[in-house]
């Protein structure tokens, strides 16, 4: 039988060796309860302290500005719902979010809007490559608007927002910036000053970390809310014993994904060309739904007209190549794309779409596998469409 290829890399990065490495070494000292004052509590404060400083270079911030969450769907929520209850949330009423958002924020937004007094949330319209529309967007934000969130990479189509041109028609309103950097690390050059950013959430396993962990960058100043009440852990701002274990295995993925991102970028992008090459070739009725200068280094997302999405997947699943359809907490619906329907995509087109995500060890040997399954299965699919 031959090698499964793995080439969703966007949903979950499998474990990186220094990740393995530094939370066994962590397991093999011990440890206490981070907030007990015994010698097993402060080596566990220790490691989480240390572990929250390296996430923070990575960053370019400072560790005090980093608080610990479960995920990056938790970080999402603390950042809109915890500023929309913060002290500013009481003269700011209006919370917006992308509408090529991943659904942990786009949906807090939608609760905020449904569930609290006199607070209107609402969706920011996109262009057609999934980046917020500049044209009116003055005009929609005010003097009343307290957080603009933005996904600085879609997670399914791999599309980069122009932060650095959104920014500051956001600061120009009074807003704070929300920028959902799950996807960033190892695949971009991502800091917190760059993006002008004001809350930043990030996730562990998306660079290979563990899954079950996250975190929100808050800069200085900007007050919000607990969702998680209870222990006075990571200064009142999210109460619960912290996962040092995780937190130790997140901070050296982060490190080491970092520091392979000038090596590991355009090597990256080279397989997906190489990916693309061969299903052009195969395929000449496929579409490159999102161009290689506007994405990630590591995302295709292709489509196969006349047939169906998940019937592709389980295709390749059967042949031993791992793909997605989109986005992995929506897995399973049977509704197409809301991200590429805000981008205006046909609704056949966003019903056939696979995406390929390569990370690290990913090899030219597991690109070529794929593309000598991937036509003969988007031909079956289109078969029994």
């Amino acid at each position: 039988m031959l090698p499964r290829v793995y080439l969703d890399h966007n949903a979950t990065g499998p474990l990186r060796a220094e990740s393995r490495a530094a939370m066994l070494a962590c397991l093999e000292r011990g440890g206490g309860n981070p907030s007990s004052v015994h010698a097993e509590g402060r080596a566990a404060r220790a490691a989480l302290e240390d572990a929250r400083r390296v996430l923070a270079q990575a960053l370019g911030a400072q560790a005090g500005d980093v608080i610990w969450t479960g995920s990056a769907t938790e970080a999402n929520n603390l950042a809109l719902k915890g500023a929309a209850q913060g002290p500013g949330g009481h003269e700011r009423r209006r919370v917006c979010a992308s509408a090529a958002s991943h659904p942990s924020a786009l949906e807090p937004v939608r609760w905020l809007d449904e569930h609290v007094a006199d607070l209107e949330g609402f969706a920011l319209p996109v262009d057609a490559s999934g980046r917020v529309e500049r044209t009116g967007l003055r005009e929609r934000l005010g003097s009343d608007t307290l957080v603009v969130s933005v996904i600085a990479a879609n997670n399914e189509t791999g599309v980069v927002e122009e932060l650095d041109a959104l920014a500051p028609i956001v600061r120009e309103a009074g807003a704070w910036l929300h920028v959902d950097a799950s996807q960033c690390l190892g695949r971009v050059s991502f800091d917190v000053e760059s993006c002008q950013a004001d809350l930043v959430t990030l996730s562990a396993h998306k660079a290979g970390g563990p899954p079950g962990i996250g975190a929100l960058w808050v800069r200085p100043g900007v007050r919000i809310a607990p969702l998680v009440h209870g222990g006075h852990q990571e200064r009142n701002r999210r109460g619960g014993t912290e996962g040092v274990l995780a937190a130790v295995g997140f901070a050296a993925a982060a490190r080491a994904a970092v520091d392979e991102l000038a090596a590991e970028g355009p090597r990256q992008r080279a397989l997906i060309e190489r990916l693309w090459a061969g299903i052009e070739r195969e395929l000449p009725d496929a579409v490159r739904v999102t161009g290689p200068g506007e994405t990630l280094p590591n995302t295709l997302l292709t489509a196969y007209p006349g047939a169906d999405g998940e019937t592709l997947l389980m295709g390749l699943d059967l042949e031993g190549v791992a793909a997605s359809s989109g986005s992995a907490c929506t897995a399973g619906s049977l509704e197409p794309s809301h991200v590429l329907l805000a981008m205006g995509i046909d609704e056949s087109v966003a019903r056939a779409t696979l995406r390929f995500s390569v990370g690290p060890e990913t090899s030219e040997a597991d690109i070529d596998r794929a593309l000598s399954v991937v036509p003969q299965v988007v031909l079956r699919a289109r078969g029994r469409s």
